[in-house]
């Protein structure tokens, strides 16, 4: 009678904890100013409209391919709500992140049968669920705490697997490490101390042999057999036909996204102290930190069973192995927080039964951490900079904290402040939208001159919302500055948070070819202005539908008419060549029109190839699809008109511009009309010259610099 009260009241206990919780996360999420979704969560938040929208339009097969990189458990979540009420940012933070809280909590709950008492578990859940990052992420899309909630779901089914011999729990948990690996590709990590521990448990002993395991331990072999096809079934329909573009992606920000974002080389002291210090700013704070630390202390000395060590051995692999990838993150590594969470409410009742008012002690300053972290958190509480040495501390700007650091606040991000105060409505997203003109069934492309997440983000994810087909994009990179001269829209603001360092060089580059192209062509034509919060002026330009030879040119500028035409079909209209030597040097920008004169079946790519004087074999060579591949040859129909740019720097030397059609399946090109044929169907255009002391010449004519 006893045991079964006890057993209420812990059960009561974790219920309140869990229920205040929910409820601080719903009015935070609903009861305030939302702050525009950028980067990731938006990410996240669009491909859970793109999950919604191919589910409500019965087209299935096309889920595959929406998110080559992050998988879909956590996007799929809030679609049964948004049947009722539409996409909804508000609605897909809420659902998504409530879901697996309750999951979580729910499997600290059970995890702790391993550990004798309940009582570690209500620690545990106290301390998780006031830990600064689970707060933070809360409040926006993420994948973190599905990936964290999955996680520990999979121990605790796996353990209860007893090494394979209980055939329901070997379902359970190939069921459970499918949908692990959906949540996120780190999911393994996270697992792979109780798959091993099972996977010896189910083999031993070894001096068994081979053929007496296989003899002996019949039952664990099929359980584990199910098991792994259970998991490939649940997780492959994503993984198997994404593993190639998955892999090279990962592979990418592995050596190289680290490197950009400015995270630590490996095996440097910030390498080693970036996560010890994400402790004590994301996972704890400071007071639950210190606990942390003497917690686990205590565990690795007292530790009396398997679970406790495998505890242990988790969080030393899951620290060791994060603090030696050169891509880092306080988030990589939230699926610690409960295991750290159950070591201290393991300890904390080691020592309950010992020193029953020490460990009563530790239990009021726990609270007393978790409190303060809420209280913070929520803007009651001041944040208090503890040591503040950029040169040193990894994480926060240099900075750690006495009560956590919190991304999705003002006080969190100082140089952020003016931008979290903001919404949707202070950016003009709505009126943005209702200016472009998207009555055509082809998507409409605007091109936004400036790295503010704020702008473009909330432009991507109302315009899916609003069933709007509107390609945002932005000069992130040398192969987003082609699209710029073939938008159909064009944002220009020389405001904005320059969010991405690596970024600035082609957002100046990508504004001064704007406004050169513009000034001399005026293709592009003033629709809207706007008033941004941060004092910026935004201009909506609009691409005319027909734009005349321009006249405004300077001598090193060329631009003319020409009828070129190739298979019949399509016809270089104009040829242009505007000297960029001004912005960057020896650069030219090439633009030309085609007009489509009847229907093209296959997708052309098209080639220029630039020829040494007196040569005919390329020197340097620019292959792409039309409009950066947005806008596919078979597409064109009879009468449109294609405008193409690009951005070439050109060698010493003068060289011949020699363009044409190839198709990339077969390998042969479009037959040019007489006029122009080269003779090997390459259309000559013009000429370009680069003399030695880096003067650009195009056909002849020279301007010095």
């Amino acid at each position: 009678m006893k045991a079964s009260l006890n057993e209420g009241i812990e059960k009561s206990t974790i219920i309140v904890i869990t229920t205040l919780f929910i409820v601080l996360i719903l009015t935070n999420v609903f009861g305030t100013t939302m702050t525009p979704m950028i980067w990731d969560p938006a990410i996240h938040f669009m491909d859970s409209i793109k999950y919604y929208q191919a589910i409500r339009t019965l087209s299935p097969h096309s889920m595959i391919t929406i998110d080559r990189y992050y998988p879909p458990l956590a996007t799929l979540i809030p679609i049964p709500i948004y049947a009722i009420t539409g996409p909804d940012p508000r609605v897909g933070i809420f659902i998504e992140n409530a879901v697996f809280i309750v999951i979580l909590v729910y499997a600290l709950y059970k995890l702790s049968e391993f550990t004798g008492s309940r009582v570690p578990s209500i620690i545990a859940v106290f301390a998780v669920l006031t830990s600064p990052l689970i707060l933070d992420q809360a409040i926006t899309f993420m994948l973190d705490i599905p990936l964290t909630a999955m996680a520990v779901l999979t121990w605790y089914l796996l353990l209860k697997s007893n090494g394979f011999r209980s055939r329901r729990y070997s379902v359970l948990s190939g069921i459970s490490l499918g949908a692990g690996l959906l949540a996120k590709w780190t999911f393994p990590i996270f697992v792979m101390v109780p798959v091993f521990y099972e996977l010896n448990l189910s083999i031993s002993p070894l001096t068994l042999g081979i053929r007496g395991i296989l003899k002996q331990r019949k039952n664990e072999l099929k359980n584990l057999l199910t098991l792994s096809v259970l998991a490939v079934l649940v997780a492959g329909w994503w993984y198997i036909p994404n593993f190639k573009a998955l892999l090279s992606a990962l592979k990418y920000n592995s050596q190289v996204s680290g490197a950009l974002e400015g995270d630590p080389p490996i095996l440097t002291l910030q390498s080693f102290i970036y996560y010890p210090s994400s402790s004590i700013n994301y996972y704890f704070g400071l007071l639950g930190t210190i606990v942390l630390i003497g917690m686990f202390i205590v565990v690795l000395k007292l530790r009396k069973d398997d679970f406790e060590s495998l505890l242990i051995i988790q969080i030393i692999t899951g620290f060791l192995i994060f603090t030696l990838t050169r891509n880092k993150a306080p988030r990589f590594l939230m699926p610690m927080i409960p295991f750290m969470g159950l070591v201290i409410g393991i300890g904390i009742h080691k020592i309950f039964k010992r020193k029953k008012y020490a460990a009563i002690a530790v239990t009021i300053v726990l609270m007393v951490s978790g409190i303060v972290n809420v209280l913070t958190f929520q803007g009651v509480i001041s944040q208090r900079t503890l040591i503040e040495d950029p040169n040193m501390i990894p994480v926060s700007g240099g900075r750690i904290f006495a009560t956590g650091f919190y991304e999705s606040r003002i006080f969190g991000h100082v140089e952020w402040a003016e931008y979290l105060k903001t919404d949707e409505r202070d950016w003009n997203i709505k009126e943005i939208l209702a200016d472009i003109n998207d009555t055509s069934d082809d998507p409409v492309t605007l091109y936004i001159l400036a790295q503010n997440p704020w702008i473009s983000w909330p432009l991507r994810y109302r315009s899916l919302m609003e069933d709007k087909h509107i390609d945002v994009i932005e000069p992130t990179n040398e192969r987003n500055i082609i699209p710029l001269l073939s938008a159909d829209y064009v944002l220009y603001t020389e405001g904005g948070f320059l969010s991405e360092p690596w970024a600035l060089d082609y957002v100046k580059r990508a504004r001064a070819i704007f406004k050169k192209y513009n000034n001399i062509t005026r293709e592009f034509y003033p629709v809207s202005r706007y008033k941004f919060p941060d004092g910026a002026i935004g201009v909506l330009y609009a691409r005319r539908n027909s734009t005349p030879l321009p006249e405004e040119k300077s001598d090193s500028d060329n631009c003319e008419n020409i009828s070129a035409v190739f298979g019949n079909s399509i016809e270089l209209t104009r040829f242009c060549i505007y000297n960029l030597s001004e912005i960057s040097r020896s650069t030219v920008l090439i633009t030309y029109t085609w007009k489509s004169l009847k229907k093209v079946k296959k997708d052309y790519i098209i080639f220029v190839h630039f020829t040494p004087k007196g040569s005919i074999d390329a020197k340097f060579q620019q292959d792409h699809g039309p409009c950066g591949g947005k806008c596919p040859t078979s597409s064109w129909q009879p009468g449109d008109t294609v405008t193409e740019s690009y951005v070439v720097q050109i060698p010493s030397g003068c060289y011949t511009i020699r363009l044409g059609f190839w198709d990339p399946a077969s390998g042969e090109r479009l037959e040019v009309d007489e006029i122009h044929n080269d003779g090997y169907n390459r259309a000559i255009v013009s000429t370009v010259c680069n003399d030695e002391s880096h003067a650009i010449i195009t056909n002849g004519t020279q301007k010095r610099r």
